[in-house]
């Protein structure tokens, strides 16, 4: 089992974590487009097998629970009762309240955790202990106990020229090496696009898709045999639909991501609406400057929290970018 793998404080290397990781993250998204809630997972019930080195089954699922039936009649739990393991429940599951996947996806973070850094984010000598550590303590970011974890930062540097160049080839490599067909449009989007925006240096690329379904089937493979990270990610929130494909492409010797690729279809208007807001910036270096300063500000604010950083700046994007959709309709 993963458990002995990790006794007495035994650490991965991030290639064999992430390795095993999406093997769990399918198994229990197969669980979770069931209807299934785990609900249990820690390393005892990951276990490794002999077929091939680190090939993953996750066991036992004797608590989950189907998520249709929550709160109804004959439902195999109720509100108010607590199952699993405390140290690896997710705050909403200590305090027995209604659950849905994401209770899972925190359990996940925590075994990752541990896999990285040979220790759990919070230790208790009791449940309720951890119980109060998942609700109210922060955890102490990976990259503190081992210095070959990349910290995320949130660094906005000077516009650099290489950008559109950077993007150019990531689009040649792309329309290369994915399936003809599949792919309708590959635009820069994001600050990088913008000439002489302060930005992370992070190639944003929107990229318009025939169909998500043939994307997940037939793109994730090719991009994640490559080393790209894929997300299935959602558009508004942590829950907000549609749902599209994300990769994170990193440099190898630094693991600093370089790009964010988003497959989106033609129909998501809420990503396509993303280029009215490059454009207004490109026509307007006024608001351009001002976009400018403001990042730079909540960059230095938020420098470790890339959350925040995006949620700060987002009425400002909403707001001109409805002034841009004013303009392409010919308003005022």
């Amino acid at each position: 089992s993963l458990a002995e793998a990790l006794r007495g404080g035994q650490v991965m290397t991030a290639r064999r974590a992430i390795h095993i990781m999406r093997q769990v993250c399918k198994s229990l998204q197969e669980a979770h487009d069931a209807g299934i809630i785990h609900r249990d997972l820690k390393p005892d019930n990951i276990f490794l097998t002999d077929i091939e080195r680190d090939y993953v089954k996750v066991l036992d699922f004797g608590v989950a629970k189907l998520k249709e039936f929550e709160g109804k009649e004959g439902t195999l739990t109720q509100a108010g009762m607590i199952f699993g393991t405390p140290k690896y429940m997710s705050p909403e599951q200590g305090m027995g309240e209604n659950l849905d996947p994401r209770s899972d996806i925190y359990t996940l973070g925590l075994i990752l955790y541990e896999m990285l850094c040979g220790r759990a984010p919070f230790s208790s000598r009791t449940p309720m202990g951890y119980i109060t550590k998942h609700n109210y303590h922060t955890i102490v970011p990976p990259s503190q106990h081992r210095k070959d974890i990349p910290a995320e930062i949130v660094a906005v540097e000077p516009y650099n020229s290489t950008w559109p160049e950077l993007f150019q080839r990531e689009r040649q490599h792309l329309l290369h090496c994915l399936p003809n067909g599949l792919i309708e449009r590959i635009e820069h989007f994001g600050s990088t696009a913008v000439p002489g925006l302060a930005a992370k240096p992070i190639i944003d690329m929107l990229i318009g898709v025939t169909s998500l379904d043939e994307t997940r089937n037939q793109i994730v493979p090719i991009l994640t045999g490559q080393g790209y990270e894929y997300f299935w990610r959602p558009t508004t929130g942590d829950d907000g639909p549609p749902w599209y494909a994300w990769f994170i492409k990193r440099d190898p010797p630094s693991g600093r991501r370089t790009h964010h690729l988003h497959f989106v279809e033609l129909t998501f208007t809420e990503h396509w609406d993303r280029l009215l807001f490059r454009d207004h910036l490109i026509a307007h270096p006024d608001i351009a400057a001002e976009y400018s300063h403001l990042k730079t500000d909540l960059a230095s604010q938020h420098a470790s929290d890339r959350v925040s950083y995006t949620r700060a700046k987002s009425d400002f994007v909403c707001r001109i970018t409805r002034l841009a959709k004013l303009a392409a309709e010919g308003g005022p």
